[in-house]
């Protein structure tokens, strides 16, 4: 720690005595700066190995690379059967129980042979993927229940038609 040339007093500041301001010397030609200079200067370069440099490097293209990919939703085509993309099997109680809950929060209703399914805001999933998703799992489970295949109409919170389920399985329409 410099000490005070005017005060005598001792300062962790290395350009002035924060007691009486006046300033320490600076360091002549030859003479090398000290760390905390160098530091609070601006003239301190952090000094890499070749090595560390390029696994710095791959660190951030491995980061780069998982954001760019891990965001991405999956396409959803639009008029095509798409497979189920929840592909675990549903039992029978499952199934019961899905829609059950789907009935008492949404509304559904038969009109002449044709379920017709609006979903609420709160039920209403934000990505395509999902509202897919959705029209497939409560598909399956009429399926599941009745033994047989419906055509139903899923609609959104809006009240438009996003999705049609047919024997041969569930199309998104818009």
């Amino acid at each position: 720690m410099p000490v005070c040339d005017k005060c005598g007093k001792e300062s962790h500041n290395l350009r002035m005595c924060p007691f009486c301001f006046a300033e320490y010397p600076q360091p002549r030609g030859g003479a090398r700066q000290s760390a905390a200079s160098a530091i609070t200067s601006g003239a301190l370069v952090l000094k890499l190995s070749p090595p560390v440099r390029w696994a710095l490097l791959a660190v951030i293209v491995l980061v780069g690379v998982w954001y760019v990919f891990s965001g991405r939703e999956r396409t959803i085509p639009t008029g095509v059967v798409v497979a189920d993309l929840v592909a675990a099997p549903i039992s029978r109680g499952e199934a019961e129980s899905l829609l059950r809950r789907v009935k008492t929060e949404a509304t559904v209703a038969d009109r002449g042979g044709e379920l017709t399914v609006r979903f609420p805001t709160a039920l209403w999933p934000e990505r395509r993927a999902g509202q897919l998703a959705a029209a497939q799992q409560f598909a399956r489970a009429v399926h599941v229940v009745e033994g047989r295949k419906r055509n139903i109409s899923f609609f959104d919170p809006s009240g438009t038609l996003y999705a049609k389920a047919t024997a041969e399985g569930v199309v998104m329409v818009k």
